[in-house]
């Protein structure tokens, strides 16, 4: 059994007691402890009575709350005599966390008392043995570059710290230096953590107009095999909306620095990089380079056409060496009879998926014809990205649309995505004829085809079957062990699972659809129109995901115009592409695949507990855990490191009595995590909305999210994020569900 125990902060100095408004006999400042019934709680030291050495000893203490007190003490003092005792304790004390203390303090006395953190000790405290102190040493030598050249050699010479945290630290702290070293080592930085999405984020924080030069210069310094093409991309697009020709010019001088007489694969890999980065820009690559850089890259040219028509160059080689035909053509007409030629299925698909991309990115008013032409020998992956290339120029509808007419292209080869893409097309005249070619039926009757269907769940399935069709028909949008594409939702994750759910969810998808999952069409100022699943947006750009996983960046500046569709990026009209055979097979199929929950001491998945009022206790303890970092934590009992869209929890729950019922988290979420959403999940019902902060991790509330109308009987209940989380989402400890009247 526990007891409150109620204190007035009576340790706090009367003169700050009347600045802080407290007053006896006043609840305010008032301090609740909780101790055990039979104990005698301790008394707090009283900090007051110490003199300015008891309290830097004070600093020296296991009690987070003395630390902190004993700190804002000195800070109210301001006394010049805590100065050596504190400055002492920074090198001296073996406490790390006290030298960080009294590092802190030396940098907030710094303002009555200017002397009161040399150089010298800063110094000193980032080559402190505990990386906690050097991570913090970094931040506060931001601001005192110019005073000693030391400071900023030893936070490059930190750049290549063991702890990831220092280096996370220095590579946001980088960016308030316009030395070129620091940009050399921000570099380097970004080099060593290509895969580290957390501290290259950091890194492209910290870039400025004056060291994206220099950073470019350095990279391209690098060998191939360090990933630089990797990095490039990101910091190319930097410069191009920075407008720093400068930074172009140092790369095309570092990737032309020579007379080439082989081709040169990883050079041309990140030529492409940065043309792709000036295109951006809208300006010509000749008026970027000289007149030797130009005849240098002449020579290129006439190196990638040698390679594309050399059968024994390798298939990679050989798609370099298209892309930059395409890239800068010499000879136009020349090019378009290269790139021609390499639509034959004696070619490998991957050279023809290059020619395929290049003509279309060549843009002549011929290449419609080109890639239509003998249409009977082409594979049907190479016809899809035909149909894609065609599709993506409004002007080149008009020959697809000539060529189904006339019966040179079949109209089934196109998959329900394409034609659902030409059934909703922008233009009127085009949906008309696309309807009459297609007959597609109207989603008014999407119930019909859900009806006509609902036999094929009584058939005998077959999941090796189902595996296959899935391969051919879901994998361009889901990925299943390993198959497809990461586009559409996460089938291991479905909340609903039953067969007559997910027939719905294939025959009728816009029946309903998430947000996230809407098809959007963007229309470029180059005429290109392309449709995709909105995965992004910065102040300067949209990323789209097209159904096939394909990525495209769009600069807000190319956009002439962006709109949903305001239906599922998956298509209707999968009937004809699938035989009620087929989608028995592939419900079996994916109904089959599990995806395993995760396992931590304290949580052991079972049924949700019901209590007598017939409310509900989803808790943390009782659910299964998925997701690459989710976890459960002991000491609240909660789920917490949401960080990942992938992250959900599942919990098994038994609905006694159909009925309305209000729903409410009990959770956490720290002031610098607010703001990211969330959706919940329950029987088919939903709700959702933005985590508002409860002030700190440890501070839990509840929030009431809003009602459900819930069926009786079993179900299932998911949280997840709604979106992409910036920080973590939550830290969720109970789902309550109470009955509530009509």
């Amino acid at each position: 059994m526990y007891r409150a125990v109620i204190e007035h902060p009576t340790w706090i100095p009367a003169e700050w007691q009347r600045k802080l408004d407290l007053r006896a006999g006043d609840d305010r400042g008032r301090i609740y402890r909780i101790v055990p019934i039979d104990a005698t709680p301790t008394k707090p030291p009283r900090l007051d009575s110490l003199d300015t050495a008891g309290l830097v000893a004070a600093l020296d203490s296991p009690n987070g709350w003395q630390r902190d007190m004993a700190q804002q003490m000195l800070l109210w003092r301001s006394d010049p005599k805590s100065l050596e005792p504190l400055a002492r304790m920074t090198n001296e004390c073996d406490n790390p966390l006290a030298r960080l203390h009294a590092l802190y303090t030396l940098d907030g006395l710094r303002h009555p008392l200017p002397d009161a953190l040399p150089i010298e000790l800063l110094l000193a405290a980032l080559n402190d043995p505990h990386p906690g102190v050097r991570r913090h040493a970094v931040r506060l030598a931001e601001r005192r570059w110019d005073e000693s050249p030391q400071v900023l050699d030893v936070i490059v010479r930190l750049a290549d710290d063991n702890d990831p945290p220092v280096r996370l630290q220095v590579a946001y702290s980088l960016g308030e230096s316009s030395d070129p070293r620091a940009a050399e080592a921000l570099a380097r930085l970004a080099l060593r953590s290509v895969d580290d999405a957390y501290t290259k984020a950091a890194v492209m924080s910290s870039i400025t107009s004056e060291n994206i030069g220099p950073m470019i210069a350095a990279v391209l310094k690098q060998d191939a095999a360090t990933g630089r093409e990797r990095l490039l991309a990101p910091l190319l697009a930097q410069a191009a909306i920075r407008r720093s020709n400068d930074a172009m010019n140092q790369a095309f001088a570092a990737l032309l620095d020579e007379q080439f007489t082989t081709f040169p694969a990883s050079r041309v890999a990140a030529l492409l990089t940065v043309f792709d980065a000036v295109a951006t820009q809208k300006i010509s690559l000749d008026d970027l380079m000289t007149a030797p850089l130009r005849e240098r890259l002449d020579r290129l040219h006439d190196l990638s056409a040698e390679t594309v028509a050399n059968e024994q160059a390798s298939e990679s080689d050989r798609a370099l060496a298209v892309r930059l035909l395409a890239a800068r053509p010499v000879d136009r007409d020349e090019a378009l009879a290269r790139l021609a030629s390499l639509l034959s299925p004696r070619n490998a698909s991957s050279l023809q998926s290059a020619a395929i991309a290049a003509l279309a990115k060549l843009g002549h008013p011929r290449t419609p014809e080109l890639l239509l032409a003998d249409w009977q020998s082409h594979t049907p992956t190479t016809r899809s990205e035909i149909f894609d290339a065609l599709l993506d120029q409004a002007a080149w509808t008009e020959p697809l649309l000539a060529a189904l007419e006339q019966s040179r292209v079949s109209p089934s080869h196109l998959d329900a995505r394409r034609r659902q893409r030409l059934l909703d097309h922008r233009q009127s005249a085009v949906r008309d004829r696309a309807a009459k070619l297609l007959a597609t039926t109207s989603s008014s009757s999407r119930q019909t085809v859900v009806d006509q269907y609902a036999d094929a769940l009584k058939l005998p399935a077959d999941a090796a079957r189902g595996k296959q069709v899935f391969a051919k028909r879901c994998s361009a949008c889901h990925q299943l062990e390993g198959v497809g594409h990461v586009t559409g939702p996460d089938l291991l994750g479905l909340t609903d699972k039953s067969a007559g759910a997910m027939l719905v969810a294939m025959m009728d998808p816009n029946r309903a659809v998430e947000d996230k999952f809407l098809d959007y069409v963007a229309l470029l100022s180059d005429g290109r129109t392309i449709s995709g699943m909105l995965a992004g947006e910065t102040g300067a750009s949209l990323t789209l995901v097209a159904a096939d996983g394909k990525r495209f960046e769009i600069a807000r500046s190319d956009l002439e115009q962006l709109r949903s569709t305001g239906k599922s990026l998956m298509p209707e009209g999968l009937e004809r592409d699938l035989t009620p055979q087929d989608v028995a097979d592939v419900i079996a199929y994916v109904r089959g695949v599990s995806q395993p929950a995760k396992k931590f001491d304290g949580n052991e998945p079972k049924p949700a507990a019901v209590r007598d009022d017939g409310s509900i206790r989803l808790l943390a303890t009782d659910c299964r855990i998925y997701g690459p970092r989710l976890v459960f934590e002991s000491q609240y009992r909660n789920l917490g490191y949401w960080q990942s869209e992938e992250d959900h929890a599942v919990w098994n729950l038994d609905i006694r009595k159909a009925g309305r019922f209000r729903v409410s988290l009990d959770y956490a979420c720290d002031a610098s995590a607010a703001g990211d959403r969330f959706l919940l999940t329950i029987a088919g019902q939903t709700l959702g909305g933005q985590v508002p902060s409860t002030g700190s991790w440890n501070n839990y509330q509840s929030l009431t999210i809003g009602d459900l109308d819930l069926p009786a009987g079993p179900a299932e209940a998911t949280i997840r994020s709604d979106g992409p989380i910036r920080n973590a989402l939550l830290d969720l400890r109970t789902i309550r569900l109470i009955p509530v009247e009509k």
